[in-house]
């Protein structure tokens, strides 16, 4: 929200948002908040699934976990390897 809005604020109104959904919709690249809420999601045991962004509905595409982008900054952080092993036991669980 471009700092408009206290970042705490933000992250506990999107985790009350996923505590509330039925399933978590992944779109585009992970970035660092992204990647909490995934892990948030998958502690709260609910379905995530990712997409590719698109410009037209025809282009937005639901993507493998070996298709997933993180951002740089996400990849300094953490062991992205590790992360994908831990989705991929968790979507085929």
């Amino acid at each position: 929200m471009n700092d408009m809005v206290d970042r705490k604020l933000t992250v506990r109104g999107n985790n009350n948002l996923i505590y509330l959904a039925d399933e978590l919709w992944q779109f585009g690249i992970i970035s660092n908040g992204c990647y909490y809420e995934i892990k948030l999601a998958m502690e709260l045991q609910k379905p995530v699934r990712f997409f590719r962004v698109g410009k037209d509905m025809q282009s937005i595409q639901e993507l493998n976990i070996d298709q997933l982008e993180y951002e740089q900054e996400l990849e300094n952080e953490c062991d992205m390897q590790k992360f994908q092993k831990e989705l991929e036991c968790y979507i085929h669980h």
